[in-house]
C-alpha cells in the first residue's frame, strides 16, 4: 500500500482491507487455538477471555496510534490532498515496518517443550 498510495483510488484500499479482514477472521480462531493449546480446566475461559481483550486492545491502540500519526503529518505537511495522500502512504510504511519487527520476534521464539 505504501509504494501504490498515491496512484490507487479508494476503491481499492476499501478492497484491500475487505480482503484483509476477511483473512483475518480465518486465522483468528487457529491463533486462539495454538495460544490456548497448553492450558487446562479453569484457566481456559480465563485465558480466552485474555487473549480476546489483548487482541481488541492491541488493535485499538494501533489504530488510534496511527491515526494520530496521519493527523499529524498531514498537518505538517499542510492539510492538502497530496499532503493527506502522503501521510497514508507513511502511515503504511510505519505499518509495515511494526509488521516486520513483530514478524521476526515472532521468528525467534520457541515452543515449550511438550510434558511427556
Amino acid at each position: 500500500m505504501w509504494l501504490v498510495a498515491a496512484e490507487r483510488s479508494y476503491d481499492y484500499f476499501i478492497e484491500l482491507t475487505v480482503l484483509g479482514r476477511v483473512g483475518s477472521g480465518l486465522i483468528i480462531a487457529a491463533l486462539s487455538q495454538a495460544a490456548m493449546q497448553g492450558i487446562h480446566g479453569h484457566l481456559l475461559g480465563q485465558s480466552a477471555m485474555f487473549i480476546g481483550y489483548v487482541r481488541q486492545l492491541g488493535g485499538v491502540l494501533g489504530v488510534a496510534s496511527l491515526a494520530v500519526f496521519v493527523s499529524w503529518r498531514s498537518a505538517a505537511l499542510g492539510d492538502s490532498a497530496a499532503a493527506s495522500t502522503q501521510s497514508f502512504s507513511e502511515a503504511f510504511l510505519v505499518s509495515t515496518l511494526i509488521f516486520v519487527v513483530a514478524s521476526l520476534a515472532a521468528q525467534r521464539m520457541k515452543a515449550a517443550p511438550r510434558p511427556q
